[in-house]
């Protein structure tokens, strides 16, 4: 008598469990600033806890929730599966993904030290050119600008 209790009571094991698994896997999206491995752990999670059930999720449920909730950051990269005439397994897709993010991140870093770089060192250190793009002889100020040559006595 418990034992069927505690089955009644484990969502996993009941119908309405299952419900709520593939419910929560629906929902599912990645987080921003989340990694995306970590969405996808999650998927695979609900994967696993409803294989064998009436709401088991098939390679081609898994692999289209997962490119139709991707952010606008991987829409290179869904044109590029979405063109592919064999397709690509879930494990193949799943490595797809963290390999964009990893390169779109390092692209990132590489656009900001190359900005940090830029905006960090002076435009032209010593070479005799003014801020406002003028020569600059590098003798006294410009306030004795205009007066012509002097004859020292």
């Amino acid at each position: 008598m418990w034992d069927q209790f505690c089955e009644k009571l484990d969502t996993a094991a009941s119908h309405a469990g299952w419900t709520m698994i593939a419910r929560q896997f629906n929902q599912s999206k990645p987080e921003p600033n989340q990694p995306i491995q970590k969405c996808l752990s999650r998927l695979l999670q609900f994967r696993r806890r409803l294989a064998g059930t009436e709401q088991a999720i098939s390679d081609e449920a898994f692999s289209s929730h997962l490119i139709s909730r991707l952010p606008a950051t991987f829409n290179s990269l869904v044109d590029i599966i979405l063109h592919q005439p064999e397709g690509y397994t879930v494990e193949t897709l799943m490595a797809k993904i963290v390999e964009a993010e990893a390169t779109a991140k390092n692209r990132s870093t590489e656009y900001t030290s190359l900005d940090m770089g830029i905006t960090s060192s002076p435009a032209l250190p010593n070479s005799g050119m003014s801020a406002q793009g003028r020569a600059d002889s590098g003798r006294g100020n410009r306030s004795q600008r205009g007066r012509g040559k002097t004859k020292r006595d």
